[in-house]
């Protein structure tokens, strides 16, 4: 998994925001993966359960997933957190390693 750093401040997208000033720079990661066929239903519930516990993580800013339109075996995680502790705490925790004692099994592929 390989982070970019990422700058969240809605004064990126308005212009002449008075009295705004940037936030800190956050850390980002995205995971995508193609699914194996028939695993659709085990990794929406495999990514409800990681959701529910990732958004109530202390730095935790952003955690959510999408699927590809045109192929909906093909799905994207994205997620912001503080700064690199906040990673390392989210690799530490229990709900990450229920994910990864079961996502890799549904993945055709899977690259971060």
């Amino acid at each position: 998994m390989t982070p970019i750093e990422h700058t969240l401040s809605l004064s990126n997208f308005l212009p002449n925001t008075p009295n705004s000033s940037p936030s800190p720079p956050k850390v980002a990661i995205v995971v995508r993966f193609k699914l194996k066929e028939g695993c659709t239903e085990k990794m929406l519930e495999c990514l409800a359960e990681n959701a529910k516990f990732s958004e109530q993580e202390p730095g935790c800013r952003k955690w959510e997933y999408s699927r590809r339109i045109d192929d909906p075996s093909e799905f994207a995680i994205y997620e912001i957190y503080d700064d690199m502790d906040a990673i390392q705490a989210h690799l530490d925790s229990e709900h990450f390693a229920a994910w990864k004692a079961v996502a890799p099994e549904l993945w055709e592929w899977k690259e971060s």
